[in-house]
């Protein structure tokens, strides 16, 4: 579809996450380390409060804040969409620890609109892990506070145990 020209009834429920400016959060190359080539790529910024994982300490929630965009500094596109909801470690990571790899086995990413230019907010849960399959519920939303890309994706916790 041509985003640009979409028209019709709108009613969004949730706002854009109430988060701390990027550079007051946690870049993810910081956290992960060099040895990870996405971040060559991609700016990612947690909050401080979505970041217990990185500090090797156990969060309350499995939930991620997060700023991003283009390492480049490219503004944001709809394609770039399918990146962002899949470039983050999962958010389960904050309360079990970096237990192992957790790869993608379903991926859905709904584009709504076309993003502003500008870095993105991103909004991700784990409600659900059974039997180390899990699902994540993703949310990006541009600069102008409007929500541009709705994520859903099914992974699997290939785990090596608890690496607080």
């Amino acid at each position: 579809t041509d985003l640009g020209d979409a028209e019709g009834p709108t009613r969004v429920e949730e706002q854009p996450p109430d988060m701390e400016p990027p550079d007051e959060c946690i870049n993810m190359a910081d956290a992960m380390g060099p040895a990870f080539e996405i971040h060559n790529h991609i700016d990612l910024r947690l909050t401080p409060d979505s970041a217990a994982w990185a500090r090797r300490e156990q969060g309350e929630f499995a939930r991620f804040k997060v700023w991003t965009g283009l390492a480049d500094g490219r503004d944001p596109d709809p394609i770039a969409m399918m990146f962002y909801a899949d470039a983050l470690p999962p958010p389960f990571f904050n309360v079990l620890g970096m237990v192992g790899a957790a790869p993608t086995l379903e991926l859905t990413v709904h584009v709504r609109d076309l993003p502003a230019p500008g870095m993105l907010r991103g909004r991700f849960r784990n409600r659900y892990i059974i039997n180390g399959f899990f699902e994540e519920d993703g949310e990006i939303w541009d600069s102008e506070g409007k929500l541009v890309a709705l994520s859903r994706q099914v992974g699997r916790i290939m785990s090596r145990g608890p690496q607080r």
